[in-house]
């Protein structure tokens, strides 16, 4: 037997309308004030970085964690080459972080899927640049490491382009 199909009458259809569209006008402002505190806060971070790591000879957050699958790429040959060109977080230590720019940075950018292990590049006047390394380690795992190197290439490709040389 198939289960009965529930459709709206138009007394919901009204109802919802009636409901909702008062209801969006109330909330409006306050969205409107939600996106701009986030994109405020988005510039703010980006600002900090750039101005506070870069005077500092640092232009990329990289987040990695003890993953057997990538700790020992990280540590044998992303970091070595980034140098003293980064700030370092390690995800599997994230109970023991306190708050810092790197912290918040990561919190900000890193969204929620695919965050671990990752690199962001802060360049002045433009948007952060991201390298997300997982869907890539998916398929190192499988055998196949091209993805790996190209991002990790990429990586450096983009510190060099700003004058920002990693070691080699």
């Amino acid at each position: 037997m198939r289960p009965a199909r529930h459709r709206r009458s138009k007394s919901d259809t009204f109802l919802a309308v009636v409901l909702g569209v008062p209801l969006l006008l109330i909330l409006s402002p306050l969205i409107v004030l939600m996106l701009i505190g986030s994109l405020a806060s988005a510039v703010f971070v980006h600002i900090a970085a750039w101005a506070i790591w870069s005077s500092r000879g640092k232009y990329v957050l990289l987040v990695y964690s003890d993953s057997t699958i990538w700790k020992e790429y990280f540590e044998s040959e992303v970091i070595p080459r980034l140098h003293e060109k980064a700030v370092v977080l390690n995800w599997s230590h994230r109970k023991r972080w306190k708050t810092s720019l790197a912290t918040i940075a990561f919190r900000r950018y890193g969204g929620r899927s695919d965050f671990n292990p990752m690199a962001f590049v802060f360049i002045p006047y433009k948007p952060v640049k991201t390298f997300r390394y997982y869907s890539a380690f998916k398929e190192y795992k499988q055998g196949h490491p091209g993805n790996v190197g190209i991002l990790t290439d990429q990586l450096i490709g983009t510190l060099e382009s700003i004058g920002a040389r990693p070691a080699a």
